[in-house]
C-alpha cells in the first residue's frame, strides 16, 4: 500500500475540540508498525496523523465500514489521529493505551464518525461469536448474548470486550441456536432461550452457574418474558404457535396458550391482567398476516384480536396506563396502541427489529435491519441498518445513526447510560455512550 505523507496548512478538524480522554497521551508501543482501525464512513473521510494529511485506502471494505491499516514509519511519541468528512463533524483523537493495544490484537478499534448533534457517541464495537441474535444487559457493564448460529452463550464486558462462556451442557451447546434472554433479579437467575431444542436455560445472577433447563412441549421457542406477580415465565414457539408457560420454582412446563399465528413479542399490562402478544404471521411465518392479541394469562381467553397486514415484531409497555408500542417489521412502522387502538404509525427505516424504551419513557430505541438480500436475510443486504431513537410524546424521530449488516439485538444499561446493539451479521457488538438531552 503506497503512502503519500504531505504537509497541511489548514487544518480544519483542528477547530473541533479533542475528545475527552482518561489518560494522557501516551507514546506508541515499539511493537506497533502500523495503526490498525476500521472507519466508518470511510468514503470521502480524509485521515491525518499528527496535523498530516495521508493519501491512504481501506484493505477491506463492506459498504461504508472501511478497514485501514498504516504504517507509522519513524513515528515517535504520541499519535493524534484526525477525521475529516464534508458531511460530518471532523473528529481529533489522541491515542490511548487502550488504542495501541486493541491495534495490536485481533480485534481493532472502530471509529464512526456521527452528526454534530448525535445524541450518542460509540465508545466500542466488539468482535463476538456467530449471529448474536439479542443482547440484554445482566448488570450496567455485562451483556447476554445468546448466539444463533455458535454452541455457546456469552457474557461480553463492554467496556473491555472481555467474554465469559456460560457453562451450558455440552449435549445443549451442541445444538446451537441461542435466540433471547430474560433477567430475574428477584430470583436471584436470568434465562436463555433455545430453539432447536424448545427449552429454557436457567444460570445464576451471582456466579453463572447452570440452574437446569425446561424442555417445553412447543416448538422453536424464542422470547421469554417474566411475570413477577404469578412467578411464571412466558415463552413463544415459534413453529407450535403457541405459549409456554414455565414455573422456575418447579423448573416445568405447566401448560400452553394456543395461538392463530406465529408469536414472537410479548408484554404484561400494568395491572398484570392481560398478556400482549404480537404475531409475526399467521398460517406461515412469511405471509405479513401480522395479528396483535390480548390474552387472560390465568386461562388463555383471548380477549382482543386485531388483524394487521404486515410482521409484528416486538411490543412494549408505555409510561401512559394502556399504551404500548409495537414494530411491524415488514411494513416498516412503530405503532402505537392506546386503549387497544392504534392512534399513529411512526415510519422507521427498513426492517425494525427490537425496540427498548428508556428508563423516562419518553424516548423509544429501535434497531432496523436495513433492506432484505434479495436470496435470503441471512446474506448481507444492499445497505447496513440503522438505530433510531423516537419521542415518543412528540411521535418524531430524534435521532438516527448507521450501524452494521442487520442491527438486531438492542438494550439500555439498568443506569441508562448505555445502548448496546448487535450486528447480526458482522459477528460485533456496538456501544454506545448516551449524551445529553438523552440522558
Amino acid at each position: 500500500m503506497r503512502k503519500l505523507i504531505l504537509p497541511v496548512l489548514f487544518c480544519a478538524y483542528c477547530a473541533t475540540p479533542p475528545l475527552k480522554q482518561d489518560i494522557q497521551k501516551v507514546a506508541r508501543p515499539e511493537s506497533l508498525t502500523h495503526l490498525k482501525f476500521y472507519l466508518q464512513p470511510w468514503q470521502q473521510t480524509a485521515v491525518f496523523i499528527n496535523g498530516q494529511k495521508l493519501v491512504v485506502k481501506p484493505l477491506e471494505t463492506n459498504k461504508t465500514l472501511g478497514f485501514f491499516s498504516i504504517p507509522v514509519g519513524d513515528l515517535t511519541g504520541p499519535i493524534t489521529l484526525g477525521l475529516q468528512h464534508v458531511d460530518f463533524p471532523a473528529r481529533e483523537i489522541e491515542l490511548r493505551e487502550t488504542d495501541y493495544a486493541r491495534m495490536l490484537s485481533l480485534d481493532p478499534p472502530l471509529y464512526q464518525l456521527l452528526p454534530d448533534s448525535s445524541p450518542v457517541k460509540l465508545v466500542h464495537r466488539w468482535q463476538v461469536g456467530k449471529q448474536p441474535k439479542s443482547v440484554t444487559f445482566l448488570d450496567n457493564r455485562r451483556v447476554i448474548l445468546p448466539y444463533l448460529d455458535d454452541k455457546k452463550v456469552e457474557l461480553l464486558d463492554i467496556h473491555t470486550g472481555e467474554r465469559s462462556q456460560l457453562p451450558v451442557p455440552a449435549d445443549i451447546a451442541n445444538k446451537e441456536s441461542f435466540v433471547e434472554s430474560v433477567v430475574i433479579p428477584s430470583r436471584g437467575e436470568f434465562w436463555v432461550s433455545q430453539m432447536s431444542t424448545h427449552s429454557a436455560h436457567a444460570f445464576s445472577a451471582k456466579d453463572l452457574t447452570y440452574l437446569g433447563t425446561i424442555t417445553t412441549s412447543g416448538k422453536w421457542s424464542k422470547v421469554l418474558h417474566w411475570d413477577e406477580g404469578r412467578g411464571l415465565l412466558y415463552l413463544s414457539n415459534w413453529n407450535s404457535k403457541d405459549i409456554s408457560v414455565l414455573d422456575p420454582g418447579v423448573m416445568k412446563e405447566l401448560r400452553k396458550i394456543s395461538l392463530p399465528g406465529v408469536p414472537r413479542g410479548m408484554v404484561l399490562s400494568d395491572d398484570g391482567k392481560a398478556l400482549y402478544v404480537v404475531l409475526f404471521g399467521g398460517d406461515k411465518d412469511d405471509d405479513g398476516n401480522g395479528r396483535l392479541l390480548k390474552i387472560n394469562p390465568d386461562t388463555g381467553k383471548i380477549l382482543l384480536d386485531r388483524k394487521f397486514i404486515g410482521s409484528l415484531r416486538h411490543i412494549v409497555r408505555g409510561q401512559n396506563p394502556n399504551t404500548y408500542y409495537f414494530s411491524n417489521m415488514s411494513r416498516g412502522y412503530i405503532a402505537v396502541l392506546v386503549n387497544d387502538e392504534v392512534v399513529a404509525e411512526m415510519p422507521t427505516y427498513h426492517k425494525p427489529n427490537t425496540i427498548v424504551l428508556d428508563k423516562t419513557k419518553r424516548y423509544l430505541y429501535v434497531s432496523t435491519r436495513g433492506p432484505n438480500n434479495p436470496e435470503t436475510y441471512l446474506k448481507p443486504g444492499p445497505a447496513f441498518g440503522k438505530l433510531q431513537v423516537f419521542d415518543v410524546k412528540k411521535q418524531v424521530i430524534v435521532a438516527e445513526w448507521e450501524g452494521g449488516d442487520q442491527p438486531t439485538g438492542l438494550d439500555l444499561s439498568p443506569d441508562g447510560r448505555y445502548l448496546v446493539s448487535s450486528d447480526f451479521l458482522n459477528e460485533a457488538v456496538r456501544v454506545y455512550e448516551i449524551l445529553p438531552p438523552l440522558r
